[in-house]
């Protein structure tokens, strides 16, 4: 069976699906609307992110999903996907962050990463930015855990791919399959709250606590990589 040209942007949608198709899709909670932030059953964590596809400038990333794991997942319980939304976009005077935010109940989780797509025209390209960070919640607080800066660039040997190969193609063209990522995680809690606050009024007078993730490690990251 063969498609049209027109339908590869569909196509890279449905990749993008398929890389979260085994686990729970939720909604990123608080919004623009949001009266009042709650916290009795769940406690809710904020970081930014920033991204930049420097090995092809010309591509710009966007992240559809934050993907947090329970340890050792085994099943679509285990593994939650936070849908970006409109209200995660922030564009400030340094150029333009995504506001994350997660909900989860007490206890411990892996931060897996994100994924999303870029592309061209009729070559749409999908990428995954792993993050493998562990993190502990606790009940009943408003928690940062950072700003996230990923920039890619030609990746290097065997160093882990900032994309899966396939589309063959696509994913060639577009640069993900042939670059990797490079991570910073940074302290970033005035600035990041301010813009948080900024545009969710439900957070103006909340508590926030400070729990920055741990730097990346890429070690890590090459053997996690290496063992799919």
């Amino acid at each position: 069976m063969t498609f049209p040209i027109v339908s590869r942007t569909v196509l890279a949608v449905l990749a993008t699906v398929l890389l979260a198709a085994c686990a729970t899709p939720m909604k990123m909670p608080v919004a623009k609307d949001t009266p009042a932030v709650d916290v009795s059953s769940k406690s809710l964590l904020l970081m930014t992110l920033r991204m930049s596809h420097d090995a092809k400038p010309s591509i710009t990333p966007f992240p559809r999903v934050a993907h947090v794991e329970k340890p050792g997942a085994k099943n679509q319980e285990d593994r939650l996907n936070f849908m970006f939304d409109a209200d995660a976009t922030s564009v400030g005077p340094d150029g333009e962050d995504y506001l994350v935010r997660v909900d989860l109940e007490p206890g411990q989780y892996s931060f897996h990463g994100f994924s999303g797509g870029g592309g061209m025209a009729i070559f749409p390209g999908y990428f995954a930015l792993p993050i493998l960070a562990d993190i502990k919640v606790e009940p009943n607080t408003v928690v940062y855990l950072g700003r996230i800066e990923a920039r890619t660039r030609e990746r290097v040997g065997n160093e882990f791919r900032a994309g899966p190969v396939a589309p063959l193609l696509d994913q060639a063209v577009t640069g993900w399959s042939t670059s990797t990522w490079e991570v910073e995680v940074r302290d970033a809690y005035e600035s990041d709250l301010a813009r948080f606050r900024t545009q969710f009024p439900a957070l103006a007078e909340t508590e926030v606590r400070k729990q920055v993730l741990p730097a990346f490690d890429r070690e890590k990251t090459q053997k996690w990589w290496e063992a799919q």
